[in-house]
């Protein structure tokens, strides 16, 4: 179980209808709902007095499957928007560990986008200064100067930006893979010999990888390079 409290609990009305041959009077339905990590290549045990058949899905499919349209608007779908929020949270949680360098890393974008939108401006007023008849080679050094200072000043600003968000996702991969390595000692030995060793440690590294990319380079490759305000 990921979750030692039930994730969600709904109470249904159920009309009187035929089961197995026999009637059942109006009643009410409990729905509790676990969260729990099981392998989809086990053996589902269809549980006959309950359910006809089992099978597994992923969220969009188990709401195409369904055969109960009210089912899936007022329980499915709540359900999976609440497991969206989670994993949210989640996130959340582990942003605020390296909060700030995450706001300095923003700051520093900020500051990137500035840079690269002089640039242009620069580039506009050498183009109208060569287009006189009467070039003033004064002011094309100066604009030359600043242009090269301004690209200089935006490749140091960028680089900062990589090193800080590169740190700050480092530390958050590394407090994540603790939480998860300690879930997988939590795990009972069953439970161990039962799951491929390779599963594991996809688990705390190849996992925890893709979400150190998301937290390294969401930032970066959204803020604008040099050479981008050049070519503008």
């Amino acid at each position: 179980f990921l979750k030692d409290d039930p994730f969600s609990i709904e109470v249904l009305t159920v009309n009187g209808h035929i089961k197995n041959g026999v009637y059942v009077s109006s009643h009410l339905h409990y729905n509790i709902t676990y969260l729990m990590e099981a392998d989809d290549q086990e053996r589902l045990i269809i549980k006959e007095d309950e359910n006809k058949g089992l099978q597994w899905f992923d969220f969009e499919e188990a709401l195409k499957a369904s055969t109960e349209p009210w089912l899936v608007e007022n329980v499915y779908k709540k359900l999976n928007k609440k497991i969206e929020k989670g994993v949210y949270k989640l996130l959340l949680k582990y942003t605020r560990l390296e909060l700030n360098k995450f706001i300095i890393a923003f700051v520093v974008m900020i500051l990137a986008v500035g840079m690269n939108l002089i640039t242009p401006l620069l580039l506009g007023d050498a183009v109208t200064i060569l287009s006189k008849e009467v070039i003033d080679i004064k002011k094309i050094i100066i604009i030359i100067v600043l242009y090269i200072i301004i690209l200089i000043i935006a490749c140091i600003i960028q680089y900062y930006q990589s090193i800080i968000l590169a740190k700050a996702g480092d530390k958050i991969i590394y407090q994540m893979r603790e939480d998860v390595f300690t879930k997988l000692e939590g795990l009972s030995i069953h439970q161990l010999n039962e799951t491929p060793v390779g599963k594991l440690v996809t688990r705390v590294t190849s996992d925890t990888n893709a979400l150190n990319d998301m937290y390294t380079s969401c930032l970066l490759y959204t803020s604008p390079s040099p050479r981008d305000g050049a070519t503008s």
